[in-house]
C-alpha cells in the first residue's frame, strides 16, 4: 500500500516555480505548517522524488496539456495526481493557494472555523489516493467585509474569499467602488 504519510513521516517535497509571488509562498508555508501539525512530519522544498507541485513548476509543464486553465475562473484550481505526484495549478496564484487548502482538507480533514479555531486531527498514516479535482467558485469575487474578519487575511484565504485594499474603516471596495452590495441567494 502507498502513503502520503506513513508513521509520521513523508517522502514528499514541495515543488515551487522558479519565480513566484506571495500567494504561492503562503501556500508552501501552509503545507509545511499543517503537515507538521496534522502528521508531525516536516515537508521540505525540492524537485526530486515525490512532490506536491504548486503552480508553474517543471512537473506542471510536463503535464500542462492535461489542464484547461481557460475553463476555470481566476479563483479556480486543479488538483491532479500523476505517478504519485500531486499537481496543484490554477489561472492565478490565488487559485493555487485555494487548491492547497482543498488538499489539506482532503488529506488530513483539517477544517477552518475561525481565525483562532482550526480543527487539525492528528494522523500518523495518510493512505495514497488519486486526485482529479477541478474546482472554481460560482461567484468569482468574494470578499469579507466584517471589520474583525477583514483584518484576518490568512483566515479569509482559508475560507477562499478575498481581502484586498482596506479603507480606514476596514471595508473593501476593490472591485466595485462605492456601488458595493450584498449578494442574495
Amino acid at each position: 500500500m502507498k502513503y502520503y504519510v506513513l508513521n509520521g513521516h513523508t517522502e514528499y517535497a514541495i515543488s515551487l516555480p522558479e519565480h513566484y509571488g506571495k500567494h504561492i509562498a503562503l501556500a508552501a508555508e501552509e503545507l509545511v505548517r499543517f503537515f507538521r501539525e496534522a502528521a508531525g512530519t516536516a515537508i521540505e522544498q525540492g524537485n526530486k522524488g515525490k512532490v506536491i507541485s504548486l503552480g508553474n513548476t517543471p512537473l506542471y509543464e510536463k503535464y500542462a496539456a492535461e489542464f484547461d486553465l481557460e475553463k476555470i475562473n481566476s479563483r479556480g484550481f486543479y488538483i491532479r495526481t500523476f505517478e504519485e505526484n500531486i499537481v496543484i495549478c490554477g489561472r492565478t496564484e490565488l487559485g493555487v493557494l485555494y487548491g492547497v487548502y482543498e488538499l489539506l482538507e482532503k488529506l488530513f480533514g483539517i477544517e477552518f472555523f475561525a481565525a483562532d479555531e482550526i480543527f487539525v486531527p492528528h494522523i500518523d498514516n495518510v493512505p495514497y489516493k488519486d486526485f482529479d479535482i477541478c474546482s472554481q467558485p460560482a461567484i468569482e469575487y468574494r470578499q469579507i467585509t466584517y471589520k474583525s474578519l477583514a483584518r484576518e487575511q490568512i483566515f479569509a484565504h482559508r475560507q477562499r474569499v478575498e481581502v484586498n485594499n482596506t479603507d480606514p474603516d476596514g471595508l473593501y471596495f476593490t472591485f466595485w467602488g462605492t456601488m458595493w452590495v450584498h449578494t442574495m441567494t
